[in-house]
C-alpha cells in the first residue's frame, strides 16, 4: 500500500491527516533524541559533508562551515539533544537537507491542523510578501488563490517552443 492511499492530501500535495503528522513527529522527535546520543564525528561516518567549498561566496553552508561547527562542540563530545537541531540545520548533506524540510513541513502541517498559520505564512506576513494558494476546480484546471485580496488568477503554463500551433 503506498503512501498515498494512507494519508490525506490536500489539493497542493500537503499531508492533511493530523494523526500521520503527529505519528511523523514522534518519528522526528525520536530520530531527533538518537542523533543526540552519537558524536559529530559519529555523524560524519554515517552521514559524511558534501564537498562543496563555495558557500562563503554564495552565503550557504558548505563543507567548511560544517566542520567549524562541528568543531565547536567537540567532534569527540556527544551531541545532546538541545543542540541535534543547531547542528543539522548546519550540516551539509542531502540527506539531513531532506530529513530537515521533512521537519520543517511536519511542524508546518500540524500548525495548520491547529487552526494557525504555516511557518512560512508566519515569517513572510510580517515581512509584507503575500502568500498565494494553488488550488484545482472541479475540471482540473489550475488557479492561484491571493486570500488578501480574495482573487483567483489563471495558471498559464508556457508552451515549449518547439510545439507550433498549425
Amino acid at each position: 500500500m503506498s503512501r498515498k492511499s494512507r494519508w490525506r492530501y490536500n489539493e497542493s500535495g500537503r499531508i492533511i491527516d493530523r494523526k500521520a503528522l503527529d505519528g511523523i513527529y514522534t518519528t522526528i522527535k525520536y530520530t531527533d533524541y538518537l542523533i543526540g546520543q552519537i558524536t559529530p564525528r559519529e555523524l560524519t561516518r554515517i552521514y559524511p559533508i558534501a564537498k562543496s567549498y563555495d558557500g562563503n561566496k554564495y552565503g550557504t553552508v558548505d563543507y567548511f562551515s560544517t566542520m567549524e561547527k562541528l568543531e565547536e562542540l567537540g567532534m569527540d563530545e556527544p551531541i545532546t539533544e538541545d543542540k541535534v537541531m543547531d547542528v543539522l540545520f548546519n550540516y551539509d548533506n542531502k540527506h539531513i537537507c531532506e530529513y530537515v524540510c521533512t521537519m520543517l513541513s511536519v511542524i508546518s502541517g500540524l500548525r495548520r491542523c491547529e487552526g494557525h498559520p504555516g511557518l512560512a505564512e508566519e515569517y513572510f506576513c510580517p515581512l509584507g510578501v503575500g502568500m498565494y494558494k494553488m488550488m484545482t476546480d472541479e475540471y482540473g484546471k489550475q488557479f492561484l488563490y491571493d486570500p488578501d485580496k480574495q482573487t483567483t488568477y489563471p495558471v498559464v503554463k508556457p508552451r515549449p517552443r518547439y510545439l507550433r500551433v498549425i
